[in-house]
Order: C-alpha cells, then sequence, then structure tokens
C-alpha cells in the first residue's frame, strides 16, 4: 500500500494520483500543499490560476480557498524567514538563494492574484466553461447566473402550473386524483413537496398512460367479453359474499351495477370507466387464497366471466387506479414543463449544465485543446460524490494529456447517492487512472491512539461488512494509524448503550417512548458525566440523528434536562422563529384593526410579550398603546418603504422600558436577530421588484413551499457552550470529543420509489432491479455507519435496540448498527439471509462483542438508568410542520369604517330602488368601486395569476381585498368577472386574443406618462399597455354605470357614453403619449403597429375597441 506523504520531498506530486483519503487522515491538508508544491516545483512557473481545484459544494470550496490561502501565506513568511519544519520546504531551502528567490516569487505571484484561483463547484466551473465558450457549447451569451432561488421558483412555477391545468380528464380522473391524494393525506402542499423533490432530481422515468389511454384499451377489450343480463350480474354478485371473504361492502354492489350495464350494452363512457376504480375490487376478492374455508360448493353462471374480467380488464384497472405510476406521470409532466420553462429563462438543471458541456467536447474537438491550455494541473476533491457524467466531461478533458491530474476521494464515505454520487463511477475511474498511480492517506490526525486501536479492530474483523452489491465484492477497510499529537488516552473511548423494545409491524423505530425513556435519558446522563469526569464542554459534544423531527425531539429533551443544545440545520429561515414571527408581525402590521392579529404578533418571539401580558383585558392601556404602534408602522411602510418600517419595528417600545432591538440583544437571541435581518433583505429585494404589501407577504410565504436550502440557508448561530444535534451528512467533515451517533439505531421504511442509476421506478420487492437497488441502499448505510463511527476524538457512544419480540423484518428497513453487527457476529454475506439472522441478534451477542474488544469498549443496558429528574426550564414545543395561513389582509384602497358606513348610505339611495340582487351593474356607484375593482385587476396582472389563470389564487387574492369594503357582498359577482374578463377572447381587427395569453413582459401596468403640450406638460397614467402579434394596444378599465343589466350595453350606448365622458380625447391623450414611447425603441411608422384603444366597461363585460386620433 503506497502512502502519500505529501511533505515528503522524495514524493513525485506530478503526474496522475488517485489518491483514497480515509476519514481524519488530512485530506484538506494534502491538498493545500500539494497545490502549494506545484507552484513552487514546477519546472516552468505555474499561475495559481492555472490551478483548477474542483468540488463539491460551495461551503467546501470557501473552506479549500481559505486553506490555500492561509498555506501560501505561511510559506512566504517561512521562505522569507528561512526557516520551515515542512521536509519539501527544505529541500528548497538548502538550494541555496537563487531557489530561495524563485520560491518567494511564485509564492507572492499567487498571493497576488489569488482572487483568480480556478477553485469552484463542478456546476459553477461549468457555468464559466458555457459562458467563456457559449457558441460551442449552443448557448446565449445572457445565460443567467447559476441562482438557487431563480431555479427552484421556477420548478415549483412548473408543479403549481402542472396541477392546476393537468390533473384533470383526459389525463387525470376524478378517482385517480383522490387516490393519489390519499397517499399524502389530502394535503396538496406535501404532493407539491415531494413533486418539487423529483423534479428536482431530474431522473429518468418510466412512460405510463394516461386515463384516456387506458381508457381506450378498455374499449378494445370491451367487445371480447361476454354479455350479461345487468340485473342477474348483479344478483350473482350479491351470492359471492357466501363463498368469499371481506365481500359485504356495497361499495361491491355499486361496482357490480357498473359492470353490468357495460357488459349489458357493451358501451363505456368515461364516467363508468373510472367509476370501475375502487380502492378494492370484487374482482380482487374472488381468488381462492381469499375463499372461506367452510364454503359451500357453489355454481356461478359467470363464473367463466369473472375469469375473463380478472386476466383481460383488471390489470388495466389495478393500473390505472395505482397512486405510484399516478405520481410518477404527474413527474414526467412535471420535468417537461420544468424543462420548457429553465430554457426560456435561461436556467437549467445542474446536470443540464454538464452535459452542456460534455456535449460541446464532442461536437467540437478543438474547444478540448482550449480548455486544456488553461491549465496545467487539476485536483476533484470529494470524488466520491462525483456521478457518472461528471466523470465522463473530467476524463475527456483532462486524461491522459494534463501534467498532474489528482482525484481525491473516499469510497468509504459515499453517502450521497440521494445526489446521484454514484460509488461504481469511482470505482471505475480507479481502473482507468491504473494501481500504479494509487496512493493512500492512513495516519489519522482526529483521533485518540485508545479510539483508533478500537476502531481499527471493530472495523476490520470481516472484509465483507461494506459490500459493492452490482460488483458481489466489498470496499477494502484499513487499519489507520495514529498519530503522536499528545492527545489524551482515553480509557474504554467506545461504549455501546443497549435498548430493548417492543417491535410493531410498519411502525416507527425507535418509538417515541423508546426515544424519551432510554435513549435520550442515557444521552443526557452521558453529557453530564463527560462533564463532570472530563471537562467536556457541551460544544465538543455531538449527537449524529436521523432527521430534522428527531433532532427537535433530542433538542426538547436536553432542554427539560437543563442541557443546552443547538441543532445544526440547513434550513435555517424557513423553519425559524424568526420566519413565523416575521410573518405574523406583517400581518397584524398590514390589518391593524385587528387585535387577534395584534395579539398574535406580540406573542412572538421578536416582540416577546409574555403570557401574563397578553391575558389582560382588552381595554388596558398596553393593548392601545401596542395598536397605535401598529398603525404608526403600517403607515411608515406604505408611505416610506419597507427598509424604513423595518428600522422603525426594530426601534419600537412594545415594552416601556426596552425597544425590540435592545431585547433581542439583551436576550441572547443573536440567531433570532440574525434570520430576521436577513428575511428582512430579502423582503427589501422583492420591494425593489415591485412588490407592495400583501405581495410582499406572499413572497415571504412563497419561500417556505419553494426553497430548503440555498440562498435562504444559513448556518445556525449557536450558543457559547450547547452540545451540537446533527444529521450525518451535515457532520461530514467535521470531528469532536465525543459523539453519540444515535441515527445508527433508527430503521427506515421501504420507500414508494426506488431510484435506479438515474431512473425512478414505483418500489416493488418482487422486481429484481428494485431488489438490488434496495441493496444498494443497504450498502449505503454501512458507509453511512462508517462516517458517523469516525467523527469522534475521544468518546463514541453507539446506540443498539433489541426487539424482544424477535419478530422479522422487511428487506431493506434494518437499520445501520443492526447491518453491521448480524454480519460482525455471524458473518453472513447474503443479504436476503443476514435479514433472517437480525431478529436474533441479543444482550448475549452485545456481551460477546465486548469481551472480545476489551478494554477498550464497554456497555450499559439503557433500562437500567434510573428516571431523570424534570427541569424547571421550559421545554420548546416539538417540531411539527406549520399549517398554511390563510391572508385576510387590507389594501391601500380600503376605507375606514366610517367612510365605508357613509358611502354605503349614499349608494342605497343611488341603487337599491331599482336593483334588489347582487350584480356587477347593482355595485355602488362612485370612484371607490372603480378603484377596488382596478385594484383587483392590477394585482392579478402583477401577481400572474393571469397566465395561466390560478382561478384558487384569484379568488383568495379578491376575498383579501374585498373584506371591510363597500363591495364585500358582491365578491363571487365580481370574482365571475374577472376570471371572464380574462378567459374570454377580445375579438379586434379579425384577431382573438386573451388577456390571459399576455406574458408580464409584453404588458405594462399603470405606465406613467408626461410629455410638452402648447400649454405647458401633459401628464398621467395608462392603465394597462401590452403587445400582441406586433401591435400594441392600450386599454382602460371603465366602472360606468348605464343601466341595471348588460342589455343597456350595447355599441351604441357604448359610444354614447365615451362621448358624454369625453373618453375620445382621453384616449387621444394615452395614444400620443404611446406613440412617443414606442418610437423610442421601434422605428416603423406608428399608425402601422398601433392596434387601438380598448375601453372596457367591466359592469356590462362588453368593451369599445376603437383608433383615437393623436394630439399635435
Amino acid at each position: 500500500m503506497k502512502e502519500f506523504d505529501i511533505l515528503d520531498r522524495n514524493l513525485p506530486i506530478f503526474g496522475p494520483h488517485f489518491l483514497e483519503a480515509s476519514a481524519g487522515t488530512g485530506k484538506t491538508f494534502a491538498i493545500e500543499h500539494l497545490v502549494a508544491r506545484l507552484i513552487l516545483e514546477a519546472k516552468d512557473p505555474i499561475a495559481i490560476e492555472q490551478i483548477l481545484v474542483v468540488t463539491f459544494t460551495r461551503e467546501a470550496t470557501r473552506e479549500l480557498k481559505r486553506r490555500i490561502r492561509q498555506n501560501l501565506q505561511r510559506l512566504y513568511k517561512n521562505i522569507r524567514e528561512k526557516s520551515s519544519d515542512l521536509d519539501y520546504l527544505k529541500a528548497i531551502l538548502e538550494k541555496g538563494n537563487a531557489a530561495l528567490l524563485q520560491a518567494q516569487e511564485r509564492i507572492e505571484s499567487a498571493l497576488i492574484f489569488f482572487d483568480n484561483a480556478s477553485i469552484y463547484t463542478l456546476h459553477s466551473f461549468c457555468y464559466k466553461l458555457i459562458q467563456e465558450f457559449a457558441f460551442e457549447t449552443q448557448n446565449g451569451f445572457n445565460l443567467n447566473d447559476p441562482d438557487e432561488h431563480a431555479y427552484l421558483s421556477t420548478l415549483q412555477y412548473a408543479v403549481k402550473q402542472v396541477l392546476r391545468t393537468e390533473m384533470k380528464s383526459p389525463l387525470y380522473s376524478p378517482n385517480q386524483v383522490h387516490f393519489l391524494l390519499s397517499q399524502y393525506k389530502f394535503n396538496p402542499e406535501h404532493l407539491l413537496n415531494h413533486l418539487m423533490q423529483v423534479t428536482k432530481e431530474d431522473r429518468k422515468l418510466d412512460p405510463f398512460p394516461s386515463f384516456i389511454e387506458l381508457y381506450q384499451q378498455f374499449l378494445s377489450v370491451l367487445p371480447s367479453l361476454s354479455s350479461v343480463c345487468s340485473f342477474k350480474f348483479v344478483e350473482e354478485i350479491q351470492q359471492l359474499s357466501a363463498v368469499y371473504k371481506q365481500m359485504t361492502d356495497k361499495n361491491y354492489l355499486k361496482e357490480a351495477e357498473v359492470w353490468g350495464r357495460i357488459l349489458e350494452t357493451k358501451t363505456c363512457s368515461l364516467e363508468e370507466f373510472d367509476a370501475l376504480l375502487t380502492k378494492n375490487s370484487f374482482l380482487e376478492k374472488i381468488t381462492e387464497s381469499n375463499r372461506k374455508i367452510r364454503a359451500k360448493a357453489a355454481v356461478f353462471t359467470y363464473a367463466d366471466l369473472f375469469k375473463e374480467l380478472q386476466n383481460y380488464s383488471l390489470p388495466l384497472l389495478q393500473q390505472a387506479k395505482d397512486p405510484k405510476k399516478n405520481f410518477l406521470r404527474l413527474c414526467a409532466l412535471c420535468q417537461a414543463k420544468s424543462q420548457l420553462l429553465l430554457q426560456k429563462a435561461d436556467l437549467y438543471f445542474p446536470d443540464t449544465i454538464v452535459s452542456r458541456v460534455h456535449q460541446a467536447l464532442i461536437e467540437h474537438p478543438e474547444l478540448k485543446e482550449q480548455i486544456q491550455n488553461k491549465f496545467q494541473a487539476v485536483i476533484i476533491d470529494e470524488f466520491q460524490d462525483t456521478d457518472k457524467t461528471q466523470w465522463q466531461l473530467f476524463h475527456q478533458l483532462f486524461t491522459p494529456k494534463m501534467q498532474t491530474f489528482c482525484l481525491v476521494g473516499d469510497p468509504k464515505q459515499s453517502i450521497y447517492a440521494f445526489r446521484k454520487a454514484d460509488l461504481y463511477t469511482y470505482l471505475s475511474a480507479a481502473k482507468i487512472i491504473g494501481k500504479d498511480h494509487l496512493r493512500y492517506l492512513n495516519t489519522n490526525y482526529r483521533s485518540s491512539f485508545s479510539l483508533i486501536e478500537v476502531l481499527n479492530k471493530l472495523l476490520t474483523k470481516t472484509n465483507s461488512w461494506m459490500p459493492i452489491p452490482e460488483l458481489q465484492s466489498y470496499l477494502d477497510v484499513h487499519s489507520v494509524h495514529p498519530i503522536n499529537l499528545n492527545l489524551p488516552y482515553v480509557t474504554a473511548p467506545v461504549h455501546l448503550f443497549v435498548a430493548k423494545a417492543t417491535y410493531r409491524k410498519r411502525a416507527r423505530w425507535p418509538t417515541i417512548s423508546t426515544e424519551n425513556q432510554q435513549l435520550f435519558a442515557f444521552i443526557a446522563q452521558e453529557i453530564k458525566q463527560l462533564q463532570i469526569h472530563y471537562h467536556t464542554p457541551k460544544s465538543k459534544i455531538a449527537i449524529l440523528v436521523k432527521d430534522r423531527y428527531q433532532a427537535a425531539r433530542m433538542v426538547s429533551f436536553l432542554s427539560s434536562q437543563g442541557i443546552a443544545s443547538n441543532f445544526k440545520r440547513g434550513v435555517a429561515l424557513t423553519q425559524s422563529n424568526a420566519y413565523f414571527g416575521f410573518k405574523e408581525i406583517l400581518t397584524a402590521v398590514l390589518d391593524p384593526t385587528d387585535s387577534s392579529k395584534i395579539k398574535t404578533a406580540l406573542g412572538t418571539p421578536i416582540i416577546g410579550w409574555t403570557e401574563q401580558q397578553l391575558i389582560q383585558d382588552w381595554k388596558h392601556p398596553c393593548f392601545g398603546l401596542a395598536k397605535i404602534h401598529f398603525q404608526a408602522l403600517k403607515t411608515i411602510w406604505e408611505e416610506k418603504g419597507f427598509s424604513c418600517f423595518f428600522h422603525s419595528l426594530l426601534h419600537t417600545y412594545f415594552d416601556p422600558d426596552i425597544s425590540v432591538l435592545q431585547k433581542l440583544l439583551s436576550s441572547k437571541q443573536t440567531e433570532l436577530y440574525l434570520d430576521l435581518t436577513i428575511l428582512a433583505e430579502m423582503l427589501i429585494e422583492q420591494e425593489m421588484q415591485g412588490y407592495q404589501g400583501i405581495s410582499l407577504l406572499r413572497a415571504l410565504n412563497d419561500i417556505q413551499n419553494t426553497l430548503e436550502e440555498g440562498r435562504f440557508a444559513t448556518p445556525s448561530q449557536q450558543e457559547e457552550d450547547s452540545v451540537r444535534v446533527m444529521t450525518i451528512f451535515m457532520s461530514k467533515g467535521l470531528e469532536f470529543d465525543a459523539v453519540f451517533a444515535l441515527v445508527l439505531a433508527s430503521r427506515q421504511k421501504t420507500p414508494d420509489y426506488i431510484a435506479i442509476k438515474d431512473q425512478l421506478i414505483p418500489s416493488d420487492l418482487e422486481d429484481p432491479r428494485c431488489q438490488l437497488a434496495l441493496e444498494e441502499a443497504d450498502a449505503e448505510k454501512m458507509r453511512q455507519l462508517y462516517v458517523a463511527l469516525t467523527r469522534a476524538k475521544y468518546h463514541l457512544y453507539i446506540p443498539v435496540i433489541l426487539d424482544q419480540l424477535q419478530i422479522q423484518i422487511q428487506l431493506a428497513e434494518a437499520s445501520p448498527i443492526e447491518l453491521f453487527l448480524s454480519n460482525w457476529l455471524f458473518q453472513e454475506t447474503n443479504w436476503q439471509k443476514a435479514y433472517t439472522l437480525i431478529p436474533t441478534i441479543t444482550q448475549d451477542s452485545i456481551a460477546s462483542i465486548i469481551s472480545e474488544l476489551q478494554p477498550n469498549i464497554t456497555y450499559s443496558l439503557c433500562t437500567q438508568i434510573e428516571s431523570l429528574p424534570p427541569s424547571s426550564k421550559t421545554v420548546p414545543p416539538i417540531l411539527i410542520e406549520p399549517e398554511g395561513i390563510l391572508l385576510n389582509i387590507s389594501s391601500e384602497h380600503w376605507l375606514s369604517f366610517t367612510s365605508i358606513a357613509q358611502l354605503e348610505k349614499k349608494q342605497e339611495k343611488q341603487t337599491h330602488s331599482f336593483i334588489e340582487q347582487n350584480t356587477l351593474c347593482s355595485m355602488p356607484l362612485g370612484a371607490e368601486t372603480g378603484n377596488i375593482i382596478h385594484h383587483i385587476l392590477e394585482q392579478c396582472f402583477k401577481l400572474h395569476y393571469h397566465c395561466p389563470i390560478d382561478s384558487h389564487k384569484i379568488s383568495l387574492l379578491i376575498h383579501s381585498l374585498l373584506q371591510n369594503t363597500l363591495l364585500k357582498d358582491w365578491q363571487q359577482v365580481i370574482e365571475q368577472a374577472i376570471l371572464s374578463i380574462l378567459k374570454e377572447p377580445l375579438l379586434i381587427d379579425q384577431i382573438s386574443l386573451s388577456l390571459s395569453e399576455l406574458t408580464s413582459d409584453q404588458m405594462q401596468q399603470e405606465m406613467e406618462f408626461v410629455f410638452p403640450i402648447k400649454e405647458g406638460m401633459m401628464k398621467g397614467f395608462i392603465d394597462l399597455c401590452f403587445e400582441y402579434q406586433g401591435k400594441y394596444y392600450l386599454l382602460d378599465w371603465k366602472t360606468n354605470y348605464l343601466g341595471p343589466d348588460e342589455t343597456h350595453y350595447s355599441e351604441e350606448e357604448l359610444i354614447t357614453e365615451m362621448n358624454r365622458c369625453n373618453y375620445l380625447l382621453q384616449a387621444s391623450i394615452y395614444a400620443t403619449a404611446l406613440k412617443k414611447h414606442i418610437q423610442l425603441f421601434d422605428l416603423s411608422p406608428f399608425e402601422a403597429v398601433f392596434g387601438g384603444a380598448i375601453y372596457y366597461f367591466i359592469r356590462g363585460k362588453k368593451f369599445y375597441h376603437f383608433y383615437p386620433t393623436f394630439m399635435e
């Protein structure tokens, strides 16, 4: 085994290297010194930008940049001082002043130009190439930056559009939608999130037939089926209950009635076919296995027909109602829609960017040479996280011509299959590079001697515990060497804590009670012991958990025991107190007359009123003062903008002697304050793009649906001394004095969908492909176990849960520690047989492991731990998924209660005498009606609810904008009118156009204009200008009252009203303004591209189109 000692002067650093770096062996240290040696030792000078360093996360990129720069700075200092402990630098010092001067110049140049260093994530590297070689990669020069927010927002819009427009006949039937939603407990948000996740992964999907296609297949089978008398057929189905079990459900009779009609008439409508899609069909029940034991022999007239239906029709029906297949069909639609929208926006799936570069290299061979000439050395970090396409790109570009090509990784830490990381790509690359170039980092700089000693024994007893299923082989797990870094020797650094529980099939494992009464209790007690006996700071203790829900339960329990802890999370803002609290405050500010909203806002952690304050009577002066504060904040927001509002909020005194900002900082809620400022900055950016009021609140609400990480994910601002709680994925690359690997005891349910390479298919344990994929998932659990066990420096705690009933568990559901112990104890290499052995693991089995590895390992039973007394400290609530909030917020056009009452009085006298029903024509007269209707239309276009039409959001918008206004009783009528305005085509000069066809870049609302005339300056606003098929139109909304119904809005009466109100002059002014504007960028004669003016009379749902004259 060849070791890679980067400090050794005799190590050949040029040429290809495949570097396998086990956990804790100084991988980043090796890379930073490799970069330095390439700069120092190259025959011809290598500039810092000629060394390409690629890794796989932005955080890793930042860390590498920091480490490489710091190392260069240290080397520069050592060279100037002519002193160093580094062997390779000593070699340079020994060569004399000339070599020393050259080394100083090269390091100095690297530091001067370090900002040009080529240190990228893979996708940002490909993005740079696409920008630089736009023509060759067949991309425009306006490719957008890889903005995670824009990318995910586009995906979300695509998914929502598919849900709105595609989940209906003929693609989906009502029953198909019902069965699909039932998988998500009828929560559309859960379905949306799952669709987002799969769409983002961009995997290949098998094509499944749509509802109409299955219906057509059914019609083709129908003529071959035997005919029946529908009455006798239903009667015979009733008799089946005497022979077969579970046949008493009345729904079977309804199903039989439908079958009877279909088979008797030999016709079937779409509705009837949908009615056959029942949760349980009688055809699935009349089988030999379901026959009653004591059932008497019976002869059925339609026995042969039943078999026909089971053989030819039932498979179609089962496929039609299969929610997994219908979900994957939906995923395919979302993928297609998102690809189209991303392409229009010059955004791409991350893997698409890699594929574009790869394809360009094939089509333009000269491009490869141009890219190669940019670099003299290539270092690829975390290579185990690479997928096949990414490796093909690297291989095509940089082997074998590159002077130095170094792949760095560890197959034992390949745990990102959900991100398409492919262990087999790593192994394939190792073969290509060749064994002669394979080197290892085997000196562990992380852990104590005693811990390394016991881990070496634990992890190398068998050579078959880390399988490679597809190759039917195993990864090598080598012993690592400890280094004497004066780390304290710890007796028994590994401790197994064993819980006993009773397993119920398909139940959570561990159960909540097992967690609280055994596992959590042990961890809490041991943390206290670590502090007493080893003085271990809480910040040096980590608990590795399954997910954020288990993390929340763990943090809550520790808090109850007076132990500070903090969940290191990838999602900071959308799950933070700042996020939910800020939404409540903004809701109250936008509607300061609603006392309940004010009370909710006051109770948020941001303002922080206590329970004693909140339960006071509403007449208490403190509530009156708070209401005044909220009204003042609303005014500031409306008049001065969101930035001034946020500043004023922080300096508002909701408590007599302390402002919001002072309270946040004095109570050491730094994390809350920082999250709050990030949210505010985001909303200020949104405001600059034209969002105001309610639309800003919607932008804040949309973050939760759109983002799981990326731009709005912020690292947790942890308490100075608190236990770190995190997932295995978050722990990678980190180290702690003590680690509780709690996650290793968690079982996982068999997933509904399985990823096989780049393809996603429904889970089916009978399918050999699924079996292999599930075996691969278990193999990754072993690599996760390796990562978890190698995070500790001194103390490692491993949980084991023994099932007292020893119940057999399903394939792929075992916990990582169960799989590991099964191999360690029984050395069974057959995957399925190993599962039969897991329930046989007992306390004696654990004791045998301890006796073999003593004295460096111990164990204890969690059931022997005495109950811990609860702490008096308040326990924070368990993390639960928040429910959606229906917004009900006022707009800037709304009136006070007094003015509304006066206006309604006035309008009642004018309209009530001749119109008794709520219609468009009966809406109150006056400017306020026009303002409100105008504002609704403005918001529909501004929020893009018109293209495509989102009737649900439009309904919510109208509901929120009409509350407390004189039009609140006309909500349904106005909603129907708005949808009609958007949907109905406008027939203009033999052109049919619909406003729902106009995209945001085809229109401009409230176009302000100013131009000179003889008398002075003419100014105003045009309601809506838009371009359609090369012509420009102006549109004005009118709510004029011409009569009690639509018959009074004939063309003749519209012309009369236009003349009476001088609208022809108004249109002339608007047309002149539009002409002056268009001629700034379109040199065509304006008369040739002017489509005319449209005056839309909303009460009558009629419009008048004409060509106004232009002002001189």
